[in-house]
């Protein structure tokens, strides 16, 4: 494994391990320290954040007031 140098802000630098993780700019990682060692780990994007992130695109206007009638219905 390469050794990589802290800098003055604290940041360590992760380019050389893009590939074997898939990192891309603005995925998250998960950090765990034990016993005395940081783990990094790549998070999936739950289902919540991937419609947040990717909202559906309605083609017809959407009817709020239909839309609370069939909810109240069931």
């Amino acid at each position: 494994m390469p050794v990589v140098k802290v800098d003055r802000d604290y940041k360590i630098p992760i380019g050389e391990f893009k590939d074997i993780l898939k990192i891309k700019p603005l995925d998250r990682l998960n950090i765990k320290v034990e016993e005395g060692k940081i783990i990094l780990e790549k998070l999936e994007k739950d289902s919540l954040l991937l419609l947040l992130e990717n909202p559906a695109h309605l083609e017809d206007k959407l009817n709020i007031d239909k839309l609370e009638e069939e909810l109240w219905a069931e």
